[in-house]
């Protein structure tokens, strides 16, 4: 996924020592680019806890009972559900 970074820092130093040549230079988009999708990913990451987080905050106090079957082995099931429904496996 090529993208353009968004937000990024860029420091430049004139000492000869660590100047940097013409094949790294041709590079530093590369890495930018890599270190931007970093960034992206790492957000998007963030994003989705905090979302699930608010997901299992509205079910847990839902005033009523709620049994939302999954395709995996746990389904949601909150505090209020039957606990007939807690037996279905």
């Amino acid at each position: 996924m090529a993208t353009r970074p968004s937000e990024f820092l860029a420091v430049q130093h004139y000492a000869a020592r660590t100047h940097l040549g013409e094949p790294k230079r041709k590079c530093l988009p590369s890495y930018l680019i890599q270190v931007a999708s970093a960034v992206e990913r790492k957000r998007n990451e963030e994003a989705l806890l905090r979302s699930e987080a608010r997901y299992r905050s509205l079910i847990q106090s839902a005033v009523v009972g709620i049994f939302r079957p999954r395709s995996t082995p746990l389904p949601d099931v909150n505090p209020r559900s039957s606990p007939c429904w807690l037996s279905v496996g």
